[in-house]
């Protein structure tokens, strides 16, 4: 295994809506399909719900809705579930694509601007995939998570 193997991590590349997004696969604690959510009343548009996994009881926030786009009706999505010692929510999205190997120094950083950089509390930076810009985005950071998201192998 040669040396750059080894400092690889792996990033699950998914959709939501017509933009794909990367994350950092150790910070999601798993993948599911089917996950019915019950609305609450005066949430942010990108709160789905509250629903319950195995006794957990967490929000169901639409990643697309949060990055701007308009709701969809596709009843098909995918949620991923982040946990951390205090709280686990679920995000929706609409397709994983693929889970590739990168490196830290793959990871292009964004240009900074001053002393003030809003988009640096969740995007960590971006990929040049076959010609596509893809934000790496910190999930648990966007959705105001807790700073101990535990890693999916430590779960």
């Amino acid at each position: 295994m040669k040396q750059s193997d080894i400092s690889k991590q792996k990033y699950l590349i998914y959709s939501a809506g017509e933009k794909k997004f990367a994350t950092q696969l150790k910070s999601i604690r798993e993948v599911v399909q089917d996950l019915v959510s019950c609305p609450v009343p005066n949430s942010p548009p990108y709160c789905l719900g509250m629903s319950s996994l195995r006794g957990d009881i967490f929000t169901v926030n639409d990643l697309g809705v949060k990055m701007g786009n308009e709701p969809t009706k596709n009843s098909s999505k995918v949620y991923l579930i982040l946990s951390s010692e205090m709280s686990q929510i679920a995000i929706a999205i609409d397709k994983i694509n693929k889970v590739l190997p990168f490196t830290e120094d793959d990871i292009k950083k964004l240009p900074r601007k001053g002393d003030e950089d809003t988009n640096k509390i969740y995007i960590e930076g971006y990929l040049d995939i076959e010609n596509e810009v893809i934000p790496v985005i910190k999930l648990d950071s966007l959705f105001g998570m807790p700073n101990d998201i535990k890693n999916a192998s430590n779960y």
